[in-house]
């Protein structure tokens, strides 16, 4: 594109910034030229029909009623005869300075040109019986003595202020050239000095060919006029007061709805283009929806620049970083229902599904769902929404937040409900809702930007800072970093899944948080992402890969990696080669400890002890601990105890760790044998007292002691039922265990 292209396409850019009205034609966008030149047209034909007049340019605010009434001074200028002023009174708070002000616009417009010395003489000397005199005098560059002596004269009664204006209107009659004085935001003004303008224009300022434009908004004026000692409140009264002022009205087409469409469309494509933003027909069509809600508040098109603006200024903190169609929308609330974005920041929970029960999420809560719609309706009401625009709201928030949507709507969220938030980066994800209040990524948050690059380091083995960054939150919030690992490579965007998984393991990303958190977040999920980087690593770097994970990660780590998945049949291609290194680990791990008492065993030994069976043939796990039992290397009752379960339970905002009642029954038969522990433990099953409801361990901490109690009641209770099903009664059950 050549540079004088480029300097034409930056001309026409929107000037999202700039509040000033347009000052020629070539900068208006929404084709009112014709408009302008109508009121230029009507201007001549009052001239021809009177000697002076008042016309008003009414409409509401924010609807370009500045830049219009520059369109018209430039097509009243442009015809013959005619010289146009503009005249800004709201600049002054009292008369004295008005006056001055009027009457120096005047003067401007008759000018200095020859043949004006005299008529600018009257129009002195009448302003001089009106106005302050030395203050004018100088205002209208006359001789501070003539404006004593003038003023000297109208205190004698030589000269009346009447008799000083009929000769300037004699005076402006014989000089020709009508002049048009444009006055703009009297809406602006305060009743008494609304009220001064008005006298101002209405008594003083009728002069033949002297014209005046009025620009405002008539609601405000009328209520301006309202508030005054004229009308006493009486909009009525304040009505017929302005009608009496004003002669001709000129109203400002409202904006087209297809134009409206168009200038959004145009600032939209102008901020893709800007910010490199991709866009797609599904975009458009989600847009499209949201639009409706949006379009009354975007009437005007100061109300389209200002929301455009706000989107420009604050889209580069979070480029690439958040889903634009869900910037896009929060920012006009922002915008335009303020309260509501700030009020939202503290529905996080109810807006993500965070912090609340997932059946209640996905549709189960207790409250129904015109229950759930009015609870937002009444927010709405508190936050100062009005009525008539509440469903507009609520409709926007449910296009950007589905898990309230399936609260209201019950729509039916499927199994990649959350994931897909989480890989389109929306805002009704727990992991990107605050991106779109903070303005960027927080000290708490790791950019996307940044897992990509660390990503790259790593497979290209190079040390770099975004792999600096993503070690550092491994540590500081591995739930967050594994989450948004796992996106990328759920989403095909992870190269060396093989390293990656090495530099994982080495990060030790099981450090940071809580022991609940670390069982049920990051386990979990490091799980999941293993399994993605398994799926998609060359097979033959899968064995090498397990062999170098367990230099730095946990055992159990690996045993969860090597179970069979529940539903996967027949397993997937890249489970055997992982599964075969996980039970070689095993196997090893427990010959490098069968000679070191049990004990209280570690979780890492607890865990592999459970799952054994699922690694090795399970009549050889059964006769290796029982040789290990019976050469004395550890006892019945240490293995048994390590098999009980512990279970985490959360309450009062904190977690404790506790006896997990479901005793392993099934995997004691299957690695030892039920039958053979009750007749070797027979004299120890009426041990210490104990609980008779094995639920009630549930509240126990999963001390050795209780632990060894919980074990003896639910041998107990094995002991009972299988005698029961054999027919055999409680006294011969018992003489049988002695």
């Amino acid at each position: 594109m050549s540079s004088a292209a480029d300097s034409s396409r930056a001309s026409k850019r929107w000037r999202f910034f700039a509040d000033d009205p347009i000052r020629n034609r070539s900068e208006d966008r929404l084709g009112r030229e014709a408009f302008a030149d109508q009121v230029a047209h009507v201007c001549e034909k009052i001239a021809e029909q009177s000697e002076t007049s008042v016309l008003a340019l009414i409409a509401p605010y924010g609807s370009g009623k500045s830049s219009m009434l520059s369109l018209v001074e430039q097509s009243v200028q442009s015809k013959q005869g005619w010289t146009v002023v503009s005249f800004n009174p709201w600049l002054f708070s009292d008369i004295g300075p008005l006056l001055n002000d009027f009457f120096a616009a005047l003067n401007e417009a008759i000018g200095g040109a020859k043949g004006t010395k005299k008529l600018r003489r009257k129009l002195g000397g009448y302003a001089m019986s009106v106005a302050p005199y030395a203050s004018l005098g100088a205002v209208l560059g006359l001789d501070p003595s003539k404006a004593v002596e003038a003023a000297g004269a109208a205190i004698r009664g030589d000269v009346t202020a009447e008799a000083q204006k009929r000769d300037l209107a004699e005076g402006l009659r014989a000089y020709g050239r009508r002049i048009l004085v444009t006055i703009d935001d009297i809406d602006r003004l305060q009743p008494g000095e609304l009220l001064l303008v008005l006298k101002l224009i209405r008594l003083t300022g009728r002069l033949p060919n002297v014209y005046y434009l009025l620009a405002y908004d008539e609601r405000t004026v009328l209520d301006v006029i309202a508030r005054s000692d004229l009308a006493l409140d009486d909009e009525r009264r304040a009505r017929d007061y302005l009608e009496k002022i004003v002669q001709v009205r000129m109203d400002l087409p409202p904006l087209h709805e297809q134009k409206q469409g168009d200038l959004v469309w145009e600032c939209l494509r102008e901020i893709l283009e800007e910010h490199d933003i991709p866009w797609s027909e599904r975009a458009n069509d989600a847009l499209a929806l949201r639009y409706e809600s949006m379009a009354p508040y975007l009437r005007q098109p100061r109300a389209i620049n200002r929301f455009f603006a706000q989107v420009d200024a604050s889209f580069p903190l979070v480029s690439g970083e958040v889903d634009f169609l869900d910037f896009l929308t929060l920012t006009f609330l922002r915008t335009f229902e303020s309260k509501v974005y700030e009020n939202l920041y503290r529905q996080k929970a109810a807006l993500t599904g965070s912090g609340v029960n997932l059946w209640d999420t996905l549709g189960a809560s207790r409250e129904r769902p015109e229950q759930t719609r009015q609870r937002w309706l009444d927010h709405f009401q508190s936050w100062g929404v009005p009525d008539d625009r509440k469903d507009l709201i609520l409709r926007l928030l449910l296009n950007v937040f589905p898990v309230l949507a399936n609260r209201i709507d019950r729509n039916q969220a499927g199994d990649g409900f959350y994931r897909d938030l989480q890989f389109a980066r929306r805002a009704g994800s727990e992991e990107y809702f605050d991106r779109y209040f903070q303005y960027g990524v927080t000290e708490f948050d790791i950019a996307d930007s940044v897992v990509i690059q660390a990503l790259d380091e790593i497979a290209a083995g190079a040390e770099g800072e975004s792999r600096s960054r993503l070690s550092s939150a491994l540590q500081a919030n591995p739930s967050l970093a594994l989450s948004k690992l796992l996106s990328l490579a759920q989403q095909g965007s992870v190269d060396r899944p093989s390293e990656i998984l090495i530099f994982l393991s080495g990060s030790n990303p099981f450090a940071g948080g809580s022991e609940a958190e670390r069982r049920f977040d990051q386990e979990f999920a490091f799980r999941l992402l293993a399994t993605e980087l398994f799926i998609r690593m060359d097979p033959k770097k899968r064995s090498g890969t397990v062999d170098e994970m367990a230099k730095h990660i946990d055992l159990r780590f690996l045993v969860d990696l090597g179970l069979p998945r529940h539903g996967t049949n027949p397993c997937p291609d890249w489970f055997g080669p992982v599964h075969e290194r996980v039970a070689a680990r095993v196997t090893k791990y427990f010959e490098e400890i069968s000679s070191s008492p049990l004990g209280n065993a570690s979780d890492t030994t607890r865990y592999a002890l459970r799952m054994w069976h699922v690694f090795k043939p399970s009549d050889d796990v059964r006769a290796w601990l029982w040789e290990r039992i019976d050469e004395g290397s550890w006892s019945l009752m240490d293995i048994l105890v390590a098999l009980v379960g512990e279970a985490v339970v959360m309450g009062a905002g904190r977690s404790r760790t506790v006896i997990d009642t479901e005793f392993p029954e099934a995997a004691l038969d299957v690695i030892l044998g039920v039958d053979e522990i009750l007749k070797r433990l027979g004299p120890l099953l009426g041990g210490p007292d104990a609980p008779v409801e094995l639920d009630d361990f549930g509240r126990l901490t999963p001390s050795r002691q209780n632990k060894e109690a919980f074990v003896a009641s639910s041998l107990r209770r094995i002991a009972a039922n299988r005698q029961s099903q054999a027919g055999v009664g409680p006294d011969t059950m018992e003489a049988q265990t002695s």
